[in-house]
């Protein structure tokens, strides 16, 4: 995802990952329920289970950043997120955060 950062960091990479899918990609990426992430058994103890929750979090918090530099930068790329209703999924993915916290 960083490479996909900095070619969205330029106007015609914007364009061209816009084009090839990216906002799709991502907003699938942020939908991604991390209580479903993992089925029962992949994870052998509770250390695993919060690495991987971790690195979930990351990817999705950078997902979160590219989506951020593509809809500022290119009329398409916000067009794609509008009808894909991406804002219903950003808050659909901080409630479920902020459960989260809320059950600690």
């Amino acid at each position: 995802l960083t490479l996909t950062s900095a070619v969205v960091s330029a106007p015609s990479g914007t364009a061209a990952l816009t084009d090839c899918g990216l906002i799709p990609a991502l907003l699938s990426t942020v939908a991604v329920d991390p209580s479903f992430a993992f089925h029962p058994g992949e994870i052998s103890s509770d250390h695993d289970d919060f690495r991987s929750n971790s690195l979930l979090r990351f990817i999705t918090a950078q997902a979160i950043q590219i989506i951020e530099g593509a809809i500022v930068t290119h009329n398409n790329a916000l067009n794609a997120f509008h009808e894909l209703d991406g804002v219903h999924i950003l808050i659909k993915r901080l409630h479920d955060e902020i459960v989260e916290i809320r059950k600690c």
